[in-house]
């Protein structure tokens, strides 16, 4: 219900345009989806998304049509390809294995038929990314870097408007260009941040600027709002990144000392993390270093219209 009163605001906001299909058997809904157009603000020209997906068991045709519908919708309003599945920053790709994992805030817990209906309407596999699970069974001993031209420290609350626009400026320069990646303007980051500030503890959010000011670093983990237990015992950790001239300098191992500190003095017992790439070697042999299990992988779908 949240996910579409996002897609309902950001649509009368003009940060995208869209159309929700269902497919009706017997009277009843038995699958639907929508197609997500950006707005001026989108991901890149002529690229579309598909989201809110959802197919009962039993009825692949159905599922297959609403895709198609999606699919032929981007099209008639020019788009030349469709990222699937993809909803907004926070919510995308597609659970194919590791079923028996919790769904923790901000993951796909799909059924396993899931993507071979995305096959059957044409998508193809263009990213895998692997999720890692860390826990208390093994606490990695992570040495004091010290802060060589850059500090460390968590994002201030009480200027959201100054913080986000060098958050804003950080993603683009790291992650602009991958696939799924939405750029936003700053009304719709205003929009995201305003959806994550209930969620947020900001102890568990870290900071890395350079000596001006600029964001070279950030890392956001949010406490699994949709744990059952109370207090939450859980952790999601929804992104990091380092700014590409800043890597390997021991910017990434300064905020996750932060972070760890924080997460073992709150009482956390497990961290949830996903979106590593498949062949990024590195961040994978740093997840094992760091204790992480792999336990469940996800995809990124695509489709040329």
């Amino acid at each position: 219900e949240s996910a579409v009163a996002d897609c309902l605001e950001d649509a009368v906001a003009g940060a995208l345009s869209w159309q929700a299909v269902v497919a009706l058997a017997g009277g009843r809904p038995v699958a639907r989806a929508a197609a997500l157009l950006p707005g001026e603000a989108g991901a890149s020209p002529g690229e579309g998304g598909v989201g809110l997906f959802e197919c009962l068991e039993g009825f692949p045709e159905a599922g297959v049509a609403v895709l198609g519908h999606c699919a032929r919708w981007l099209r008639s309003k020019g788009a030349v390809s469709a990222v699937a599945p993809r909803l907004d920053a926070l919510r995308s790709g597609l659970l194919v294995s590791g079923f028996e994992r919790p769904h923790t805030i901000f993951t796909a817990h799909n059924p396993p038929y899931y993507l071979g209906l995305f096959t059957a309407a044409g998508f193809t596999v263009r990213t895998r990314m692997l999720g890692y699970s860390y826990s208390r069974r093994f606490i990695p001993s992570l040495p004091e870097v010290p802060a060589e031209g850059f500090r460390v420290r968590h994002p201030d609350l009480g200027r959201p408007g100054e913080e986000l626009d060098r958050l804003e400026a950080f993603q683009a320069e790291v992650f602009g260009g991958s696939l799924g990646f939405l750029p936003r303007d700053r009304q719709g980051g205003r929009r995201l941040l305003g959806r994550l500030l209930p969620l947020m503890d900001p102890e568990l959010a870290v900071l890395a600027e350079d000596e001006s000011g600029a964001a070279i670093g950030f890392l956001l983990c949010l406490p699994d709002a949709w744990q059952r237990r109370r207090p939450v015992d859980r952790a999601r950790w929804v992104t990091a990144g380092v700014a590409p001239a800043w890597r390997r300098r021991g910017v990434g191992l300064a905020m996750g000392v932060v972070l760890l500190e924080r997460l073992l003095g709150k009482g956390y017992q497990t961290l949830d993390g996903s979106w590593v790439l498949e062949g990024n070697e590195r961040a994978r042999l740093l997840a094992g270093l760091l204790g992480g299990e792999p336990d469940g992988e996800y995809a990124l779908l695509g489709k040329e219209l």
